[in-house]
């Protein structure tokens, strides 16, 4: 609690604030005070739902699988289309393949008897079938800014997968999967054991592993398969950011702006990483807007002054009996001040409302600032990111 509510209270003096997140409810109840005056804070916390009382946790399960199958499903018809404008395979072979019992049970046995060197190539046929095996399983990419716990978790199965690849003595995805099936790449007609499911057999395959391998596969293959040349390899699993568009398999349709990389190993990066964002409204408007000058990221120095200039903007200060904000001159030596002082690191644990707020005005007497009359830096200092 920030402070003891009175005895009495009027009707209608109260107001109530919620923030409603997915995992939590912040709340605080404000006590109305005279005009010019900060309002009192009488109380203010946070309810915190753990992730299985939430019940926007299985929707948003549900809603990434949802967007994985999405995503998978236009990778797969995208896939299908430059093969078959290439002429690898026509269109109508594709459409067929889809049916139920015309596809390999195995993919992933045919790609190993390929690298286990047991065929010299496959048939155009094969070819495309463990390419869509691979469209569905392309590994698991942990080179990312944005890890959190799970991942993290992900990431540590990946290594434990790549342990157990190198103990069982194969470098590649779809040979690891034969021995778990216990059949040979070289069999002529494989007797495949018990299904490899459950924990025992839990597998993550990096994404290194799995485009090392296709890549392999596909350049082996150009020149052997009517249609695949270097073009169309660039547009299936190439490296740009625009090696989908090596081809002209998308009849004058472009993929989304954020869209990076091949068919089979592309993605759209996550908005808050690329840079489709608000221009900066400071900045002139440049004559071409895609080269613009955009608003700055979170991590830079004009966006850090920014937010400190926001927090000093609501500092008040009673003179008088009537509060009022910092004078231009007494901001910019607060700002000097600030800058000599360095990183002000906010205070946890007990009174740390107090200890926050005494910070303040310590660099605002080093600034020459009075607060003998009262400040509202209490107030201020109450969310957890306003230091």
């Amino acid at each position: 609690m920030v402070s003891q509510a009175p005895a009495k209270i009027s009707k209608g003096s109260l107001t109530m604030g919620l923030d409603i997140g997915h995992r939590s409810i912040g709340w605080a109840v404000l006590k109305k005070a005279s005009e010019g005056e900060a309002p009192d804070i009488l109380g203010c916390g946070t309810v915190i739902f753990r992730s299985d009382d939430c019940l926007n946790a299985q929707r948003a399960a549900l809603r990434r699988s949802r967007r994985n199958i999405r995503a998978t499903r236009s990778r797969i018809k995208r896939m299908e289309k430059a093969l078959a404008q290439a002429g690898v395979l026509p269109e109508t072979h594709l459409n067929k393949l889809h049916a139920a019992g015309h596809g390999h049970p195995s993919p992933w046995w045919l790609a190993a008897r390929w690298l286990a060197g047991k065929t010299p190539a496959l048939s155009a046929e094969e070819f495309w079938q463990v390419l869509r095996w691979y469209a569905h399983h392309r590994g698991y990419d942990a080179n990312r800014s944005w890890l959190n716990e799970d991942e993290e978790a992900d990431s540590q199965r990946t290594q434990e997968t790549k342990d157990k690849m190198a103990a069982a003595g194969v470098k590649t995805a779809a040979e690891y999967l034969c021995k778990l099936a216990g059949c040979k790449p070289g069999d002529a007609n494989p007797k495949f054991g018990s299904p490899f499911r459950g924990t025992e057999h839990s597998v993550l395959f990096a994404r290194s592993t799995i485009e090392e391998e296709v890549r392999r596969l596909v350049d082996a293959h150009i020149g052997k398969l009517k249609g695949l040349d270097a073009k169309l390899r660039e547009t299936l699993v190439g490296k740009a950011d625009e090696a989908w568009a090596s081809t002209p398999w998308f009849a004058g349709k472009r993929l989304p702006k954020r869209y990076r990389g091949s068919l089979l190993f592309g993605q759209l990066i996550p908005r808050f990483d690329n840079r489709i964002i608000s221009a900066c409204p400071f900045e002139p408007e440049p004559k071409n807007k895609e080269v613009g000058r955009k608003v700055p990221s979170k991590a830079t120095w004009e966006f850090l002054n920014f937010r400190w200039a926001m927090v000093a903007a609501n500092i008040r200060i009673r003179v008088g009996g009537l509060m009022r904000a910092m004078t231009a001159d007494e901001t910019k030596r607060f700002f000097e001040v600030c800058w000599d002082e360095g990183d002000i690191k906010a205070t946890t644990g007990a009174n740390k409302i107090q200890k926050n707020s005494d910070k303040l005005r310590l660099l605002l007497g080093r600034a020459g600032v009075s607060l003998t009359d009262g400040d509202n830096l209490d107030q201020l200092v109450v969310l957890p990111d306003s230091l």
